[in-house]
């Protein structure tokens, strides 16, 4: 069972001796944090034991209907989160700043971007780039205007921008993903693209390496830092790492004839075995002659 947090109001956190704020109270996983309500009274006009504004102040019916209509509504949020995913602190974030600061769904694209640190480098920049061309469509995009309307106009800007079919398809793909955060967030409450369908690339004639061509290149010899990038590009048809893996392998992660390593991109173990292609081991004998360090390719 994936784990809640303890949603709760909290006064006067700061022990001020005549006025205190109201906040809410996010305890999850040893962790800790407090948002704000907008919410400031007198010290003299809150119960601790209740845990609530008291009968003296003049709305107190008010203040507390909606003291419990905050925590009622980050409650349910969180729970929207766990029909889907587990649950992170920081997604209260999201739930609490995103609609005291702004309604637009750019700005909560960007939000999410850069406290996302989950992923790499590489799908930061593919994030941001999408973000760029949402700017260049949109300017600003209330969340209320997001509908099978939006999706196709921006559909069709990536097409005037003379973008390729998986080019579209990889941005589509980083619209949806961000529509859905938007729902788990209750800032959306449908996605467009459950009307709207991506219209499907035209295949085409991949360039691949053949069989006769990687026994070329076997056969060349280079000196200097074209003899490592062949070796570099050969251990990696090898052994099908990505050049990222293969840049950051280390000769502690080669054991027993087999490479153990997480990989980059996914953060998931592999192990690989060397001796699917003669090759990989002449490779590895060469690259101890041409580089010394920790790193099997400088």
């Amino acid at each position: 069972m994936l784990s809640k947090a303890k949603v709760s109001a909290v006064f006067n956190r700061r022990k001020k001796d005549t006025k205190g704020d109201v906040e809410i109270y996010i305890y999850f996983n040893g962790q800790k944090k407090y948002y704000r309500t907008g919410i400031t009274i007198d010290v003299k006009l809150w119960s601790q034991k209740k845990n609530c504004v008291t009968d003296k102040h003049e709305n107190a019916d008010y203040l507390n209907y909606h003291i419990n209509d905050i925590v009622n509504k980050a409650d349910a949020y969180q729970l929207k989160i766990l029909q889907t995913r587990e649950l992170t602190i920081d997604d209260f974030d999201f739930h609490f700043r995103s609609k005291v600061k702004q309604n637009d769904f750019i700005t909560f694209c960007t939000q999410y971007t850069s406290q996302d640190l989950s992923v790499t480098h590489s799908t930061t920049k593919n994030r941001n780039q999408f973000i760029s061309h949402l700017k260049n469509c949109f300017t600003t995009l209330p969340y209320n205007r997001i509908n099978h309307e939006t999706v196709e106009q921006f559909d069709n800007y990536l097409r005037s921008q003379g973008h390729a079919g998986g080019t579209i398809n990889k941005h589509h793909n980083r619209f949806k993903k961000f529509i859905t955060e938007a729902i788990n967030r209750n800032l959306l409450h449908q996605s467009p693209y459950n009307t709207f369908r991506v219209k499907r690339p035209a295949n085409n004639i991949k360039n691949i390496l053949w069989h006769q061509e990687l026994k070329d290149m076997e056969k060349l010899s280079f000196t200097g830092t074209m003899e490592l990038s062949r070796l570099k590009f050969l251990f990696c048809c090898y052994t099908g790492l990505r050049v990222s893996d293969a840049t950051a392998l280390t000769w502690g992660q080669i054991r027993n004839n087999k490479i153990f390593i997480s990989t980059i991109k996914t953060n998931r173990p592999a192990v690989i075995p060397l001796d699917l292609f003669p090759g990989t081991q002449k490779i590895l004998l060469r690259l101890k002659q041409l580089h010394t360090g920790n790193t099997v390719f400088p």
